[in-house]
């Protein structure tokens, strides 16, 4: 008698307690004496014996693993009452016989990624304060605009006030339009290169057209005769 049992805190049969008076195997297969309804667990997922007064818990090359206090389990690690060990989505506490206490189940949430589970401590599902407000004050530096400069951080942010544009004050004359500037030479040449760039062609066609027109003229005089 090693006076040490297993209570299931979390998941299908929460609340079972299982006796560690020899080894016990934790899995799926129908054959063994207290199978798990969990689909996360191997059918031969895990082993805890007793040792002294004590425990060892091994992992049996699981799928998904075995986590002891939410760390994974590498090799046989002796275990003692308070230690809870995790196969799929079921968690067990080894606990003493004579400790009628109900044991407080916390679930902790699971990250299931391709059919493998990490679990994720409770500590780490505390809310994040959202951060606060940088606080922005101005410097101004001799004969300067003022640049404004993230207090929190020590960061400047380069961006300067514009000053505001002069009043307009009543009964002053507006400001008199730029005057066109006058063409220059290279605008008289650019306007009488793309002038004989369109006459040209008009030319060729118009001469083209008289040759075609002078020998249909003769062609028709030779077929009259």
């Amino acid at each position: 008698m090693s006076g040490l049992l297993l209570e299931i805190v979390e998941g299908p049969g929460a609340g079972e307690r299982l006796a560690l008076d020899d080894a016990v195997e934790l899995g799926r297969d129908p054959g063994l004496p207290h199978p798990l309804e969990d689909v996360k667990v191997s059918r031969h997922h895990a082993r805890i014996r007793p040792v002294g007064g004590a425990a060892e818990v091994e992992d049996l090359g699981s799928t998904n693993g075995t986590f002891l206090n939410d760390q994974p389990l590498q090799i046989p690690t002796s275990i003692g009452p308070g230690d809870r060990i995790r196969v799929g989505l079921t968690v067990l506490e080894l606990r003493r016989a004579d400790d009628r206490s109900p044991a407080v189940a916390v679930p902790d949430l699971t990250q299931i990624d391709d059919d493998v589970l990490a679990p994720v401590p409770s500590r780490e599902l505390a809310q994040v304060p959202e951060p606060a407000e940088p606080q922005l004050g101005a410097v101004r530096a001799a004969g300067s605009e003022p640049r404004y400069v993230n207090t929190a951080v020590g960061r400047r942010i380069d961006q300067q006030l514009a000053p505001p544009p002069p009043p307009v004050r009543p009964g002053s004359p507006a400001p008199a339009p730029a005057a066109p500037e006058a063409p220059t030479d290279e605008d008289y040449a650019a306007v009488q290169r793309l002038a004989d760039d369109r006459v040209k062609p008009r030319t060729n066609v118009a001469a083209f057209a008289l040759i075609a027109i002078a020998a249909l003229v003769v062609i028709i005089y030779f077929g009259v005769r």
